[in-house]
């Protein structure tokens, strides 16, 4: 007794075709979504750098703002400064009185 298996070849070999019709989108999507989950990791990370970036930045500029009123502050109390008062003062005594220009001089000498 001959079986004939041809009908069950043809089956099998529809399967197959299938399969290899089906894992070339399977794999597509594979890739895509371990792409997406990559681009969501770096996405993440540039996420995570900007803010800590921006947190240096914010850090930076209290430095430099504290820096120049501690600067600013040293610049003051010089003698530079104290002379610079003086000439603007004795610049504008020509205008006023005595008095205004004795209370001048006291808060200048404070």
């Amino acid at each position: 007794a001959n079986i004939d298996l041809s009908p069950l070849g043809e089956q099998i070999n529809q399967n197959i075709n299938l399969n290899d019709a089906l894992s070339g989108p399977t794999e597509a999507i594979v890739k895509a979504s371990e792409a997406l989950t990559a681009v969501a990791l770096r996405w993440e990370d540039q996420q995570s750098n900007a803010s800590r970036n921006l947190f240096y930045g914010l850090i930076a500029i209290i430095i430099i703002i504290f820096f120049f009123f501690y600067f600013k502050n040293l610049f003051d109390q010089s003698e530079f400064a104290k002379s610079r008062k003086i000439n603007s003062i004795l610049k504008k005594s020509k205008t006023l009185s005595k008095e205004e220009l004795k209370e001048l001089i006291e808060n200048l000498t404070k």
